[in-house]
């Protein structure tokens, strides 16, 4: 079974919470790990990453293996769905053994990393998955940088907090090119549109689900053509999940980024027009003008 809709991202902008709302939908078939990866990387089977120097490689693997695990204790359906996920070699017919075929049931793939990919990545999932619906999550880029270096440091690097990290390393990761793509909201966009209709491409912006999660959630089922009656609705919708506190952004920090994201956020904010995105760009000028 091909999956019906894909959740582009963006990282740290309610994927997570996306993807537990939609496995608790009683029309919607999801993987039991949230991100597949397909796409955005190559063909060797992920149980090679334990081999690999890279320690965040390493230890990303081994927290999607213990989530597998969990998630196999289930029965010996998820169980060989891990052992498929995690050893086989990962080709179109792997991608697709992935979503298990249930009648009347759609199925989805949630991996926040395909917002970063290029035209070429992105002509193959066309070609793959002509049909597919594309949702997009975004929020204000300075805080999603913030909240995604909190969230590295912590899972990768053992730091309690993000205070605790060199003010030099937490430069280089915050405006690492790579990094800085999670961002880009626009270039994505005009990339998935050279693809994909508009009408088949949702943009929620993150501060509708701090507003009212269940209108965003509502949002997307509907988009999806899927039941958004209010007993469908996941009772504890408006909870953050697998969220830790962290300091503001230094101020310095947040002007920095400012002057990287403006010219994205004024493009981006011709192309969706919302009032999250006006919001986002004039605080990001602002932020701007205070340094000049």
């Amino acid at each position: 079974m091909l999956p019906d809709f894909l959740c582009i991202g963006a990282q740290k902008a309610g994927t997570t919470w996306l993807y537990h709302a939609l496995r608790q939908h009683p029309q919607v078939v999801m993987p039991p790990i949230k991100e597949i990866h397909y796409f955005d990387r190559g063909k060797r089977p992920y149980v090679l990453d334990l081999l690999a120097r890279n320690a965040p490689t390493r230890r990303r693997f081994l927290r999607w293996l213990r989530d597998g695990l969990r998630s196999g204790r289930a029965g010996w359906r998820e169980a060989l769905w891990n052992v498929r996920f995690f050893c086989l070699p990962r080709s179109d017919r792997w991608y697709v053994a992935l979503f298990p075929r249930r009648d009347g049931l759609i199925a989805g793939d949630v991996t926040p990393g395909y917002a970063r990919m290029g035209e070429a990545k992105v002509a193959q999932v066309q070609r793959l998955l002509p049909d597919a619906k594309i949702i997009y999550l975004l929020r204000d880029p300075i805080d999603r940088a913030w909240s995604q270096a909190a969230m590295y440091f912590r899972q990768y690097h053992g730091s309690t907090s993000i205070a605790a990290v060199a003010p030099d390393t937490l430069r280089r990761f915050l405006f690492d090119p790579y990094n800085l793509r999670n961002g880009d909201y626009h270039q994505t966009l005009t990339i998935w549109r050279r693809f994909f209709p508009q009408d088949r491409i949702l943009v929620i912006c993150h501060d509708e689900i701090e507003e009212d999660a269940t209108g965003a959630l509502r949002r997307i089922y509907d988009y999806l053509a899927i039941d958004s009656s209010s007993s469908i609705i996941p009772p504890n919708i408006g909870e953050r999940i697998y969220t830790q506190p962290y300091p503001t952004i230094p101020a310095d920090l947040a002007a920095a980024l400012a002057r990287h994201f403006c010219p994205s956020l004024l493009r981006l904010h011709e192309q969706v027009a919302t009032p999250h995105t006006r919001r986002w760009l004039e605080r990001a000028q602002a932020l701007e003008e205070s340094t000049l």
